[in-house]
């Protein structure tokens, strides 16, 4: 987190759920960055960072692929975003909702590693 102190950045408007888990790591960590432009879509912010006009932050599920960018993770965040699946719990044995619950799980735990 320290080596982001001054830099200049793009990322999404205040009310963000991305731009709000950052920020809480930016505090947590007391650095200032530099300018920050704001960008209301993931796409436009994609474009932004490959034109050159700063870093953004992206949760590790977004990124996709774009050969432009490089990808850095954050290893020192106090702060993440947590992801849920939910259903009625007496759907929760129909067939598609338990397949869809059983796919999620391997996806996740590949996510994890």
């Amino acid at each position: 987190m320290k080596e982001l102190t001054g830099l200049n950045f793009v990322m999404r408007e205040r009310g963000s759920l991305t731009r709000e888990v950052f920020e809480k790591n930016v505090a947590d960590h007391g650095i200032t960055l530099g300018p920050v432009m704001e960008i209301s879509t993931r796409e436009g912010i994609r474009e932004a960072v490959s034109a050159g006009f700063g870093l953004s932050v992206v949760a590790d599920r977004e990124i996709g692929h774009d050969s432009r960018l490089a990808f850095v993770p954050i290893t020192d965040a106090t702060h993440a975003i947590r992801e849920y699946a939910i259903c009625l719990t007496e759907r929760r044995n129909l067939p598609l909702i338990r397949d869809f619950f059983s796919h999620a799980a391997v996806w996740i735990g590949a996510a994890a590693e």
